[in-house]
């Protein structure tokens, strides 16, 4: 059973501030279906999505008898976040919008780096 939804969203919330994330992921594109799979998007904010830091996506690839992987990488650059979603950014018939999440790492927000949180 699938949820009646438009899109899945997937919200992870960290407890510090964070420089970069990477994560593997997998759609649930049928090759037989879909000859390019469809996109994962990531979208990382500072403490709430009112605040949007940037975003990254990527686009997995088949490999024989199984979903399309990929690896997702995000990289605030001299900002931070604390928060991102996942979510499949683009939906081809029949609406691919269910993914796998695997392998999250992440790396804290440098010592020097100016963090002013309230």
């Amino acid at each position: 059973m699938y949820p009646n939804v438009s899109q899945v969203t997937l919200t992870i919330v960290f407890d510090r501030p964070l420089s970069r994330i990477t994560l593997t992921f997998a759609t649930t594109d049928l090759p037989a279906q879909f000859e390019t799979p469809t996109t994962m998007q990531l979208t990382a904010y500072q403490d709430s999505t009112a605040t949007p830091v940037g975003s990254a996506t990527a686009t997995g690839t088949y490999t024989i008898d199984s979903l399309p992987q990929g690896t997702l990488s995000f990289n605030a650059g001299a900002q931070w976040f604390n928060l991102v979603e996942l979510t499949v950014a683009q939906t081809p018939p029949p609406n691919v919008r269910n993914f796998l999440v695997d392998n999250i790492t992440v790396n804290p927000l440098s010592p020097s780096a100016d963090f002013n949180a309230d």
